[in-house]
């Protein structure tokens, strides 16, 4: 029986009544479409004899295997085409499609005996059936990645059956690993066919669907803002998480809650099947003043616990702190708007949320849904929802920018188009450059968000009326050489961070394999109150920042001015900085524009016995940024001890030691950085730490893109210090860092800075915050001019 959440929607419609509304929002995973549900916009692929006729002429799908597949599971599946009646003529080809979602195991056909072995094989008359594995170009958007099977020494008839077995374990192979992420909705084993090699290929209307669920629960995670007013009530989300990140929807254990003076919440909680793996508690209340975390424990699987971030008490602060995300995916057969906007209200902890599907892919139909959605999931005081999508356009037309509206009724202006159907599409609504479509906007109802995404946004379109801020981190990456060529050209603009998945996974977004290479970031913002006037207005003045996806607080002023407004000075100017952290603050750096200028070295409760190994940067600005990084480390003339991941983004990067007491590494980076964290014993005077590798760029979809370079770094143990040796890997802010390491370093950090007089001089002051797991914030900065 499917299972479904309440979500209780005040909804405030143009009377100015506000009407509660009983919204039944589907799980986590979400519902499949029926068959027969293509709408008129994706018709055309399905032959020019129409749909009526779809299954006669180009046959059907069918699979005998389980329709759910658990995340990431080893095992073997079938899925059978069946001929229809134009069969399939010697050189004709059978295409299997994924989406873009599904990041199976890599595909290969070559060795029987190894993991991800795919086959096929038929009952017709043909001899050879060839496979063919194309990781972008199979099938168009959003089902890019597939086999395509071209029939070879004879033909097909009606009737024959085309069997392809993924994870085939005849050869003695392990099988294949299942895609890592769960899905909303039902996925297709997607069909096409191209009878006549005419390379015209037609969907095949009836293919087998299935469902990517979560595995068992690995951890629990817990949140809670990290800043509250004294003597109100705020909230507490905890969630369940499988191994890779997904909501462990089956939990259903019983936690103890530790939460020393804080009164509001249960001493013990027991996860109900409604819950969906995750549960939020209402109405604590805030104690007077002080710093607070909250810590639980299942009470039968001690291993299972968490503890929040450091909530910081505020008395009658001036404004309060928020986070959500503006920016992420949901494409076709990923998530409906309805789930797209639960999740990030619920399992992602948003306070705050926009749309961000490309302009390509919108119909009108799901441009109005957008507005529906909008009006009915937005809430004052707890959950705000600006309508909008992302602009797509290409770099050089302006690239990448989200189009956020203050409400509903803005027009959606489309770069392009990418759908099989533009039927119904209007054409008085393209907008092919940034420039013309501005002057189509209005800056009071409509801003701009440019990003580095599949596209990289260009700068030489920027419009400070329309631009309060840039994204300058994702899970496409890292990128904080977008932060320093806004200083280059002279631009004010604030920085944030969100997902743009394609998942529809808002607030908590997992990169998965190959596709995305970080765990997705958040906005926060000092608003009023959580209003959409509140927030709007705030966005306009850039008072946010961003994080890796941490609820890092991080509050920055110059006395009465907040992070991101301007002001006129001319003597010195003094900055105050309070960070709260989810783990111990390393290091807060400020910089005037790309200018190091003053920093704060967070002193640790143990000592730097550690060593701190850690690899970082982009292969490039363009679609080809990630760097894999393969090697190992060696330390001679002493033991390893132990060690611990640092910042590895996914449990599909690897880092192990050897038994000849190597530390090999094998992992992804964007922009960010991974690492190792070494504990060594007694050691000889000329130990040696030694790291050999090869670096090499790979876009998004796991194809190689050249540029291999050797590695080789080596350093006495004794003249490591707690100052970083950098080793330069070219590319783009790519490099190996060691430096010694401590831990526990302090989770609450203020401090105040005055510029030196003789150093007074106008300039953008902002603050880059480090936490010991590696964890990044990075705030909008205060503009000083003199």
């Amino acid at each position: 029986m499917r299972k479904f959440k309440e979500f209780w929607i005040g909804s405030n419609f143009a009377s100015g009544t506000v009407l509660a509304i009983l919204f039944l929002v589907l799980p986590l995973t979400g519902c499949s479409g029926a068959v027969d549900d293509a709408t008129a916009e994706f018709e055309l692929d399905l032959g020019p004899q129409g749909k009526e006729k779809n299954r006669d002429l180009y046959g059907y799908g069918t699979s005998k295997s389980a329709r759910e597949i658990e995340a990431g599971e080893w095992n073997t599946w079938e899925a059978t085409y069946h001929v229809g009646r134009m069969g399939i003529d010697d050189g004709g080809r059978i295409f299997l499609l994924f989406h873009l979602s599904m990041d199976w195991g890599a595909f290969q056909v070559s060795d029987p005996a190894g993991p991800n072995y795919v086959s096929a094989r038929t009952t017709g008359r043909a001899k050879i059936l060839t496979i063919d594995i194309n990781k972008r170009h199979a099938g168009p958007r959003p089902y890019w990645t597939g086999l395509v099977i071209t029939v070879r020494e004879g033909d097909l008839k009606m009737g024959d059956k085309v069997i392809v077995t993924l994870g085939d374990s005849s050869g003695g192979g392990p099988g294949i690993r299942a895609p890592t992420i769960t899905s909303h909705q039902d996925q297709e084993f997607r069909w096409m066919v191209d009878p006549m090699n005419a390379v015209n290929a037609v969907r095949v209307l009836e293919s087998p669907e299935f469902r990517t669920v979560a595995g068992d629960v690995d951890r629990l995670q817990a949140l809670w803002p990290s800043e509250a007013t004294a003597g109100e009530t705020t909230w507490l989300l905890v969630k369940a998480k499988d191994i890779w990140g997904n909501p462990a929807s089956s939990y259903s254990g019983r936690i103890r809650i530790q939460a020393p003076g804080i009164n509001g919440l249960p001493s013990f909680y027991q996860f109900k099947a409604e819950d969906q793996g995750y549960h939020r508690f209402e109405n604590v209340e805030v104690p007077s003043n002080g710093g607070f975390t909250v810590r639980v424990v299942d009470e039968s699987e001690l291993q299972l616990q968490a503890t929040t971030n450091l909530m910081v008490v505020k008395r009658n602060p001036e404004k309060q702190l928020f986070c959500g995300d503006l920016h992420g995916q949901h494409l076709r057969d990923s998530a409906s708007v309805e789930q797209y906007a639960a999740y990030a209200r619920g399992f992602g902890g948003a306070e705050f949320m926009s749309w961000a599907k490309n302009d390509f892919h919108i119909t009108e139909k799901e441009w109005d849904d957008v507005q529906r959605a909008s009006e009915i999931f937005n809430q004052d005081g707890r959950f705000i929802v600006f309508p909008g999508y992302e602009w797509s356009g290409t770099t050089g037309r302006g690239g990448d920018h989200n189009v956020i509206h203050f409400d509903e009724g803005g027009t959606l202006y489309r770069s392009g188009y990418a759908e099989e159907d533009l039927r119904g599409y209007d054409a008085r609504t393209d907008r092919y450059s940034i420039d013309v479509l501005l002057q189509s906007l209005q800056p009071e109802k409509t801003f701009l968000m440019p990003h580095i995404g599949g596209r990289r946004a260009n700068l030489e379109f920027f419009d400070s009326r329309f631009m309060p801020f840039i994204e300058i981190y994702s899970d496409h990456g890292q990128f904080e050489w977008f932060l320093r060529e806004v200083f280059d050209r002279g631009l004010m603009a604030g920085f944030t961070a969100s997902s743009d998945d394609a998942y529809g996974k808002l607030g908590d977004s997992i990169p998965g394999d190959r596709l995305f290479a970080v765990h997705g970031g958040i906005t926060c913002v000092y608003a009023n109150e959580l209003t959409r006037h509140s927030v709007w207005s705030a966005f306009k003045k850039r008072r946010v920042y961003g994080t890796t996806g941490e609820r890092i607080q991080l509050r920055f002023k110059s006395e009465e001015h907040w992070l991101g407004e301007e002001i006129n000075a001319s003597g010195p100017v003094s900055f105050s900085v309070e960070v709260s952290g989810t783990a111990g603050i390393d290091r807060i750096d400020i910089f005037r524009g790309i200018e190091k200028v003053h920093s704060y070295n967070g002193v640790p409760d143990n000592p730097p016995d550690r060593i701190k190994v850690v690899w970082r940067g982009a292969a490039s600005k363009e679609r080809a940024r990630q760097t894999v990084w393969q090697g190992a480390v060696t330390v001679s003339g002493a033991r390893i001890k132990s060690f611990e991941r640092y910042r590895l983004d996914y449990p599909l990067e690897e880092l192990r030691l050897t038994e000849d007491d190597r530390i090999v590494f094998d992992t992804i980076t964007a922009g960010d950085e991974d690492g190792v964290v070494i504990s060594i014993g007694d050691h000889d005077e000329d130990a040696q730490l030694t790291i050999n590798g090869v670096v090499r760029a790979r876009n998004q979809f796991g194809e190689d893109a050249g540029g291999s370079r050797e590695l080789l770094f080596s350093s006495r143990l004794d003249d490591l210090t707690n100052q970083e040796i950098i080793f330069d890997a070219g590319g783009v802010d790519r490099e190996l860092a060691v430096r010694r390491f401590g831990s526990d370093y302090p989770r609450f950090v203020q401090f105040e800075w005055t510029e030196p007089s003789e150093e007074k001089r106008s300039g953008a002051y902002w603050v880059r915050v480090l936490q010991e797991d590696g964890a990044v914030a990075w705030s909008s900065p205060i503009f000083v001019t003199r």
